[in-house]
């Protein structure tokens, strides 16, 4: 879970996958293509990428202890979902987190990635490619539910031009602690994008839940609006 910290009030590791998840369905247009994965099959992994946590969780983000962010990590390695690309979307997720810091873990997770490639016949450079826009709407996802500003970038596959030849450049992203995001350039398929992500209470969570809604706006910094990307995957 995440405690706000600007107000008592938290946010569960489910609701921030969901915005995350929200993102991607929305991602692509003319100058930055969808994933070359089936498209509901993405959005669907992007969406559970963190459901080894559960739908209410109490793991503070940012205050766990070492075996306790393990025990969460081998959650997230264990994970199975009905949709063998969305759980190797998913997967690849959980090998960015585990990072060099635990070479076993992230061995287990390797060993499970490489079985659901052969299974599925998509490509590690396709999934690669589909885990730059994961952990982009990943990180926008996980500070706003801190409500606190922040800003990040991460490299994502834009189409090149006579202007900017390369196939990928990094993507800005800006957020203040009312949940307003910017994004520059703008990579979504809808001129901006508005949802609600649900609270609760801190006091009671999560033997008493008094939940609340929090708006997110998200919207480009500045440029003209992009036509939707092809639908066609």
């Amino acid at each position: 879970m995440f405690r706000s910290r600007r107000r008592p009030i938290v946010f569960s590791q489910y609701e921030h996958a969901r915005l995350a998840g929200a993102l991607a369905r929305h991602w692509g247009n003319e100058r930055f293509p969808r994933p070359p994965l089936p498209f509901e099959s993405f959005v669907a992994g992007v969406v559970l990428h963190d459901f080894g946590y559960g739908l209410l969780d109490e793991h503070p983000i940012g205050a766990m202890a070492a075996a306790e962010r393990r025990a969460t990590l081998e959650r997230l390695v264990d994970a199975r979902l009905a949709d063998p690309i969305a759980e190797t979307v998913a997967l690849f997720h959980a090998r960015r987190l585990i990072g060099q810091a635990d070479p076993a873990l992230a061995a287990r997770c390797e060993r499970r990635i490489e079985a659901a490639l052969a299974h599925t016949g998509y490509s590690r450079a396709a999934h690669e490619t589909a885990d730059r826009i994961t952990d982009l709407c990943d990180s926008i996802a996980f500070h706003f539910c801190f409500e606190s500003a922040r800003r990040g970038a991460v490299e994502v596959e834009c189409v090149a031009t006579s202007a900017t030849p390369s196939t990928t450049r990094p993507l800005d992203w800006t957020l203040d602690e009312h949940g307003r995001v910017t994004l520059e350039p703008w990579p979504l398929s809808v001129p901006r994008l508005d949802t609600d992500v649900i609270a609760f209470e801190a006091t009671g969570f999560p033997a008493t839940l008094v939940p609340l809604t929090v708006a997110c706006g998200i919207a480009p910094a500045r440029g003209p609006r992009l036509r939707p990307a092809d639908r066609s995957r």
